[in-house]
């Protein structure tokens, strides 16, 4: 063999390549696992009609003030929260892989889009349109991997400065004060700036809210450990009296 033709570059067969991808992607295999509906609807039973009516209304009654409330963190109308919980639950439903989730807003997406938010709800818009398009384009690629190199301090530091941001920004609200500052130390400057504009029922009703959720959930956990606690005596019990 000529030495000259080995280290020689060859063109690549466009065409080939094109029709092998063609036929990968036109195998039903390929479609069903991009189209997850596909492979669920086939399987479904009547019997999970009601249940599903149960979790349906139960999630709406949660995601819709959800959605409303991240709509207003992000500097929207609250309208714009119902949109964002309604559209992509259609699409989810015939996109979506996984049926224990619920898509929708996040606090932190609607803390990320506030500075643009403000300026124009066309930016939001904008950057929901264009979110979509990366995420599409990762999911064709196949770059879901890169997930893995974000490190856990760096996801922990990140939600916990959002949580600080996101509930500072409510403080406002909390108490019934005027201004508007979404910014961490915005907020705390509005409040201190403010002060003496306190709504007492405003704060009373905030307060309360906050202490009756904070005891349902200490009362959940003591339920649990309670009721472990003597699912663990019983069995002792019944393992002593079986010897």
């Amino acid at each position: 063999m000529n030495p000259d033709l080995r280290h020689r570059e060859k063109w690549p067969n466009i065409p080939e390549i094109l029709s092998r991808k063609a036929r990968k992607v036109c195998r039903v295999q390929t479609i069903t696992n991009r189209l997850p509906v596909l492979q669920w609807i086939p399987q479904y039973k009547r019997e999970y009609f009601f249940p599903d009516i149960v979790a349906g209304i139960t999630v709406a009654l949660t995601a819709i003030p959800q959605g409303i409330a991240y709509a207003v963190v992000a500097g929207l109308e609250p309208q714009h929260g119902l949109y964002s919980e309604l559209v992509p639950s259609f699409v989810y439903f015939v996109l979506g892989s996984c049926k224990d989730i619920t898509i929708g807003p996040t606090a932190i997406m609607a803390l990320l889009v506030q500075s643009h938010a403000l300026k124009s709800p066309d930016l939001a818009f904008l950057a929901a349109f264009l979110t979509g398009l990366i995420i599409l384009a990762m999911a064709i690629l196949n770059l879901g991997f890169l997930v893995q190199f974000i490190s856990i301090p760096v996801t922990v530091g990140f939600c916990t400065a959002a949580a600080l941001t996101i509930a500072s920004a409510q403080i406002k609200s909390l108490l019934g004060l005027p201004g508007r500052g979404n910014e961490f130390i915005e907020s705390w400057t509005s409040v201190v700036e403010n002060i003496q504009e306190i709504k007492l029922w405003d704060t009373v009703l905030g307060v309360s809210s906050i202490i009756l959720l904070v005891s349902l959930k200490i009362s959940l956990m003591a339920s649990k450990s309670t009721i472990k606690y003597m699912a663990t005596i019983i069995t002792a019990a019944r393992e002593a009296l079986g010897m």
